[in-house]
């Protein structure tokens, strides 16, 4: 991946660490945002006596937004991070007042400014650092596991001190609209110029509309298991014998924390082995996770689960992203390979419900994001080919 480029892009300056660092944090603060539904839908599935299949349209909800989101981020990275902590401190202040109907759409404004967010970043830190994508943005991707990790845990603190459920899930989400009023500040002040980093076409790149299809398919994928995990752990937990809704909240820290070692240990293991190598190791081993899940009568059970696919796709969404940007050679559709994956985590969260519902169990769910992952072998197969085809031809 540009290894016979002849403009080698150095490492940071000294003085892009200031930017860097509040970037970093951003991005964990839209981790702690990206769970929060998955982490607070037991309470939020009492409090308004809905069923699973009711729960997953709060995902598709959350999930759409993040797409659109994602698809409007055109340049200009850092007005769009700033826009995008303001939509999601204005949903989180306005979701403790919110029912069960006004709830789909403040959740669609807070994924519409978690997308836009995310993708913003990502694009900013990948086009600094084109040399080791990989390895680049699963460092940044790990701050994000950080705040990914640590929300379930501080979700179930909230909880355990009020014996109220409602004055609970009402300051979990007033303590993120706070927070990124904060975030929003820090960027405004020490984030000028970041944006402005020069972008370079080598002229290599390959802008075929079925590339974008192809690896935004692969995104869509993934982020559909990774959210269908995340978010629906804890309610998976909560139907265990014996289980609180506190217990059950922190349960999918496990899965969070988990991918937060993926990142780390992704990022190491890419300065040493390329993507397409990694790649459908991560994914076996990702869907060995799950089918313990599914079996799992334990919360000792789920937790082990939830460990193994958290560390198996903790490097997978930066290799997506890298590999695409290896053979596009542009950011041009980066943003539309985001959008289009954002539905990903719209869809299969749903699906789940659904098929929980129709089932009568929610092990019977995990079945979708089984499926997903055997898919995602089929086309990594098929990219192989592909990418040989492409060498044949040169």
């Amino acid at each position: 991946m540009g290894a016979g480029s002849r403009n080698k892009v150095e490492p940071w300056r000294r003085e892009d660490l200031p930017s860097l660092l509040i970037l970093h944090g951003t991005f964990a603060l839209t981790g702690v945002g990206v769970i929060l539904l998955g982490s607070l839908l037991p309470v939020l599935a009492v409090r308004w006596d809905i069923r699973d299949a009711h729960s997953g349209v709060f995902f598709a909800a959350q999930f759409s937004g993040s797409a659109v989101g994602s698809l409007l981020t055109m340049g200009r990275y850092r007005l769009v991070l700033m826009i995008g902590l303001a939509l999601v401190g204005l949903a989180a202040a306005l979701l403790p007042m919110a029912g069960a109907t006004g709830a789909l759409g403040l959740f669609f404004l807070l994924g519409l400014g978690l997308g836009s967010s995310m993708t913003a970043t990502n694009l900013l830190v990948g086009e600094r650092f084109r040399e080791r994508r990989g390895a680049a943005l699963s460092l940044l991707n790990f701050s994000w596991g950080v705040g990914a990790a640590v929300g379930p845990l501080a979700v179930a603190r909230v909880l355990s001190l009020h014996t109220g459920l409602a004055d609970g899930y009402e300051l979990v989400f007033w303590g993120m609209a706070v927070c990124c009023g904060v975030a929003l500040t820090a960027v405004f002040a020490g984030v000028s110029g970041v944006s402005s980093i020069a972008r370079e076409n080598d002229g290599h790149g390959r802008r075929s509309l079925g590339l974008v299809v192809f690896f935004a398919a692969l995104a869509f994928l993934y982020v559909g298991i990774e959210t269908t995990m995340g978010g629906w752990i804890s309610a998976y937990s909560s139907r265990m014998p014996g289980v609180d809704l506190a217990r059950a909240a922190a349960m999918g820290s496990f899965f969070w924390m988990a991918l937060l070692g993926g990142r780390a240990l992704g990022a190491f293991v890419l300065l040493r082995a390329p993507e397409k190598r990694i790649y459908p190791l991560a994914v076996v081993i990702a869907l060995a996770g799950i089918a313990v899940i599914a079996g799992a009568h334990t919360l000792v059970g789920i937790a082990v689960g939830s460990c193994v696919v958290g560390v198996a796709l903790g490097p997978v969404f930066p290799m997506n992203l890298a590999l695409y940007l290896e053979r596009a050679g542009t950011f041009s559709m980066a943003g539309t390979v985001l959008a289009l994956s954002g539905f990903g985590g719209s869809v299969l969260p749903w699906l789940t419900g659904v098929v929980s519902s129709e089932s009568g169990s929610l092990r019977s769910g995990f079945w979708v994001p089984a499926g997903a992952g055997l898919l995602i072998l089929v086309m990594l197969v098929g990219l192989r080919v592909f990418d040989v085809r492409v060498r044949r031809a040169d």
